[in-house]
């Protein structure tokens, strides 16, 4: 999980432009460090993946990458021009999965952000994806 308070107004990773522009960078850093992605969620302020990596290693580079890339992108700073504070509010959660049972409840975990970046509060999307009323592409 990555989350940005300063993710807000302009910068709300909601906004189409900025909705399309990490869904760019999900493809292209996935591509680039063989990162599996099973499912991802945007809420806004921030962002829920499944990821699949082949080493610890790929795992760290795939985050500098992401993590550095969506924040200049999101906020038209470049390397040269920084921000005058941090973008992301904290180090990126993590959390290891084993298991089909660990596999299938951060899948759910998943789909409930997925549907509340959708607008659903979070007692509906909770509803939603134990009775399994809603199904995703």
């Amino acid at each position: 999980m990555l989350k940005s308070t300063n993710a807000k107004g302009e910068w709300s990773f909601l906004k189409p432009r900025n909705k399309a522009i990490i869904a760019q960078l999900i493809k292209k850093y996935s591509e680039a460090y063989s990162v599996k992605v099973f499912s991802s969620a945007n809420v806004g302020n921030h962002l829920h993946f499944h990821l699949q990596f082949r080493s610890p290693r790929s795992y760290r580079d795939f985050v500098r990458a992401m993590t550095g890339a969506i924040a200049l992108k999101i906020t038209g700073s470049s390397k040269i021009k920084a921000l005058k504070e941090r973008f992301w509010t904290q180090s990126p959660y993590t959390r290891f999965v084993f298991g089909i049972k660990d596999f299938l409840k951060i899948s759910d975990y998943i789909k409930i952000n997925q549907l509340e970046g959708f607008g659903h509060g979070r007692a509906v999307a909770e509803y939603l994806v134990r009775n399994r009323k809603h199904e995703f592409g």
